[in-house]
This record gives C-alpha cells, structure tokens and sequence, in this order.
C-alpha cells in the first residue's frame, strides 16, 4: 500500500512505498540482481483473518534465515511486513 512499513530485525523502519522501493532497489543492486527469498513451504501460516500471512524465509545468497510477517489491509495489499532475525 502507499502507506505501508516495513519493520526489519535491526531496528530499521522504513515508511510508504518509495522508502520501501528504495530499500529493496539497493538490496537487489548489492546482490547483483540475484536476491532470491525463498520460504520454507512448512513454515508457512495464515491468521483466522486472513489479514496475515508469515514463514520462515532463507535467504540463500547469505545463508540466513528470516521470518517475515506480511500484513494486509481492507484492499488486500500489504501494509506491514515485519522481518525478525532467527538465531
């Protein structure tokens, strides 16, 4: 959504859809176009609402593992992703 956030595992907040373009853009440019997420299909779960969704995500290119929470609004586009590091 236009107003979306994007809350990372480092503290980093990042607010509305340019913030969040920008972030990613230079992730993908670090990578060299090669930022592949990729979800652990067993991890995956959606609220009783359906207004979220969450898995664990490896990212293979640092071989780390996330867990992201994908938050919807009434329109159905995502309004908040929470990242957490897993230790």
């Amino acid at each position: 959504s236009e107003d979306c956030v994007v809350e990372c595992s480092d503290g980093m907040v990042l607010k509305g859809r340019k913030a969040v373009a920008d972030f990613y853009a230079g992730v993908m440019a670090a990578a060299k176009d090669n930022f592949c997420p990729v979800p652990v299909k067993d991890s995956i779960s959606q609220s009783a609402n359906g207004r979220c969704i969450a898995a664990e995500v490896h990212l293979p290119q640092i071989d780390k593992y996330v867990g992201d929470f994908w938050y919807f609004n009434d329109a159905g586009k995502i309004n908040l992703l929470k990242i957490y590091a897993k230790t």
